[in-house]
């Protein structure tokens, strides 16, 4: 065999070796690079969910809110006047469907005892026990308002809980709930 072919074979052992070694480390690489865009991407969306989910928060709260802050709504409930809720709950509706993008949200009127007063999508259903809810038991507990997410036969719900109080006792709770599937 002449320096040619010794050359031709050296050559070619070069490029195995090089192959051997550039394969594995490009393919290293690459793996590492692509667990990285993959995390960076996971902790983008990550942050844009709690994002979301803060401020669907926020306006979940700020709606049960001013209902518990209703002075008819207070009165209401504290007689037992559930007729003047389904009215005043039937025009908070309305309005939320033609002015907003929450067109299935629901309210969700609770006595102090813990039972269901007023329903805003069932209106004449209602009394039935809700003491199962450890949100609930919470705020009437605390009477302090909280912002919860809770499963439903319905599904995960985002509930905004609020105390209703009339003449500095607790008479009730305003639940404004919604799906998490607008987040």
């Amino acid at each position: 065999m002449g320096i040619q072919g010794k050359s031709t074979i050296l050559i070619v052992a070069v490029i195995v070796v090089m192959l051997a070694v550039l394969v594995p480390y490009g393919l290293f690489q690459y793996g590492e690079i692509r667990e990285t865009s993959i995390d960076r991407t996971v902790e983008q969306i990550v942050t844009r969910f709690e994002d979301a989910l803060s401020a669907k928060e926020n306006v979940w709260l700020t709606n049960a809110l001013q209902i518990a802050e209703n002075p008819v709504i207070q009165r209401a409930i504290a007689e037992g006047n559930r007729d003047t809720i389904i009215d005043i709950l039937n025009e908070y509706s309305r309005l939320f469907r033609e002015n907003t993008g929450f067109n299935n949200v629901q309210v969700h009127i609770i006595d102090d005892e813990l039972r269901s007063f007023v329903k805003s999508w069932d209106s004449g259903s209602y009394g039935e026990s809700l003491d199962y809810s450890q949100a609930y038991a919470e705020v009437a507990r605390t009477s302090s308002a909280l912002v919860t997410i809770e499963p439903s036969p319905k599904g995960l719900r985002l509930k905004g809980l609020f105390p209703v109080v009339y003449r500095d006792e607790l008479v009730g709770i305003a639940n404004f709930e919604g799906g998490l599937n607008s987040i």
